[in-house]
């Protein structure tokens, strides 16, 4: 933020500063302007603007901040009168500067939720409890979510080296190292969550505040992404390709052939089983292939096989209940369409993969 002019006129202190909307949102000022006002009041009642805040409280001035959008030029204006300033400041005034700090900034981020960070990521919450803060980030990304619960030193060390830059080279590096000071003065720790919303998949790690005070005194090594790091990630996205691989050689349809009988008379069964879906045909060897009814149904991780039997015609005209075992065979009870109940017994005799 850039503060551009101060003006007294008319028991009015206007203050017109130009916001980065990357931190400031204009729109959010205007829809939810009681809580801007307090969130304001609460960042400017602490250290040296305390005085300037009772002198406009003792004097009856309203404070006037116009924020400027540094992009658009579109603004909010907040005007703060000497009652609310004075409501602000008594009801914060148990919280020491550091937590006024927190506080300010986790209420000024809570206006903007949920927050677009980049393409894939988007901070849906932010919680202060007493002794952390957290962050709650969902996820776009199927092929990263996969990874996520691998690479979670990753994210923490992409994390705390933008932390680093935050402080050491970035143009607002005094607001940042204020908050950070004031996270470990408070004892108070940076919680992280990512859940990845095609997934489901989840993975959570925490900064801590001597993590925190590390990177404020310039002890935190920020090497970038190294080699080391990288065959790293290879190694885990092969391990994850090589699951993925697993699955689907374990998903593909099986197809069987099966002889035996049902009651006395002998059949011929084929069948396509993938997952749980299981479909065929099955002929009385008697009568010829040409006489074939078919066969739809499902298998539960079981065993259990239930298969519904419908003629040339379409219609219902038995059902099959048993067990198969092992790619060995199905064994149960079949019931044809006059409500007749008979035994059926059929070894697997071929077994063929996709």
């Amino acid at each position: 933020m850039t503060l551009n002019s101060i003006v007294f006129e008319n028991d009015t202190v206007t203050m017109k500063i130009t916001a980065d909307d990357r931190f400031i949102s204009i729109d959010a000022l205007k829809s939810h302007e009681e809580d801007a006002k307090e969130i304001l009041g609460l960042g400017v009642s602490k250290g040296t603007s305390v005085e300037f805040i009772d002198l406009m409280i003792e004097s009856n001035t309203v404070f006037n901040p116009v924020f400027i959008n540094n992009k658009s030029g579109t603004r909010a204006s907040l005007k703060i009168t000497p009652i609310e300033l004075k409501r602000t400041k008594e009801k914060f005034q148990d919280l020491n500067d550091g937590q006024k700090t927190i506080l300010s900034n986790v209420l000024g981020i809570q206006l903007r939720l949920p927050m677009q960070i980049d393409d894939i990521t988007t901070l849906k919450n932010l919680v202060l409890t007493e002794n952390s803060i957290r962050y709650e980030f969902e996820l776009n990304d199927k092929e990263l979510g996969d990874m996520l619960e691998s690479t979670n030193w990753f994210l923490k060390k992409t994390i705390t080296s933008e932390m680093n830059t935050n402080i050491t080279s970035n143009s607002l590096s005094k607001m940042y190292r204020e908050f950070y000071k004031a996270l470990v003065d408070n004892h108070h720790d940076m919680k992280l969550e990512y859940r990845e919303v095609n997934t489901g998949k989840y993975t959570t790690f925490v900064i801590t505040t001597s993590e925190i005070q590390d990177i404020l005194n310039g002890e935190y090594k920020d090497e970038g992404l190294t080699i080391e790091d990288m065959e790293r990630l290879d190694e885990q996205q092969n391990n994850i390709n090589y699951q993925k691989e697993i699955v689907v050689e374990d998903n593909k349809p099986k197809h069987i052939v099966l002889y035996g009988s049902v009651g006395r008379y002998n059949v011929r069964m084929t069948l396509s089983i993938s997952d749980e879906q299981v479909s065929g045909s099955y002929y009385y060897t008697n009568s010829g292939d040409g006489s074939a009814l078919y066969l739809s149904g499902e298998m539960d991780e079981n065993g259990h096989l239930y298969l519904y039997e419908t003629n040339a015609e379409g219609f219902h005209s038995g059902t099959f209940q048993g067990l198969y075992i092992d790619d060995d065979s199905y064994v149960g009870s079949f019931t044809n369409y006059k409500n007749e109940e008979m035994k059926f017994s059929l070894i697997v005799k071929k077994i063929k993969d996709d």
